[in-house]
């Protein structure tokens, strides 16, 4: 008799520690920080990083870039010279929604120069990038998005 009290006692008593436990936290990643903001409370945003979506690229009269789709939207646009002399005339943006943005650029990118373009709306997804212009023979271009 003593046995079988003894069996239930450790099954009855693993089962109420196991559920007892606390919940395991990964502390590798920090906790989101809450920002207030009027009456309500929401997670502060998460840190954007630049993305790459054409490199050393050449303009010869008109380039199309396509952009994967994806889930993130952008605020900001950069194209980033690497070398060299590019003639940067008009720079047109489709966003996936079908809207569209037109710059008139009329800019001499040289060296490592950046010219920045501020994208309307507050975030947005790009679908497509159209650059009108020209590039000597050694230039290249970056295009970053933030």
């Amino acid at each position: 008799m003593k046995i079988k009290a003894l069996i239930t006692t450790l099954v009855l008593g693993t089962s109420s520690v196991a559920l007892a436990a606390p919940a395991v936290r990964d502390h590798r990643a920090p906790a989101p920080v809450v920002v207030a903001q009027g009456n309500w409370h929401r997670p502060a945003p998460r840190p954007m990083y630049p993305v790459t979506l054409a490199s050393s690229q050449k303009i010869n009269g008109r380039e199309l870039i396509r952009v994967a789709a994806s889930q993130r939207a952008f605020t900001k646009l950069e194209l980033r010279s690497k070398a060299g002399r590019t003639k940067l005339d008009k720079v047109m943006i489709t966003f996936a929604n079908g809207g569209t943005q037109l710059i008139d650029c009329n800019k001499l990118l040289t060296g490592s120069e950046t010219f920045s373009i501020d994208l309307k709306g507050n975030s947005r997804n790009i679908k497509s990038i159209t650059l009108v212009g020209s590039s000597g023979r050694r230039a290249s271009l970056d295009v970053v998005a933030v």
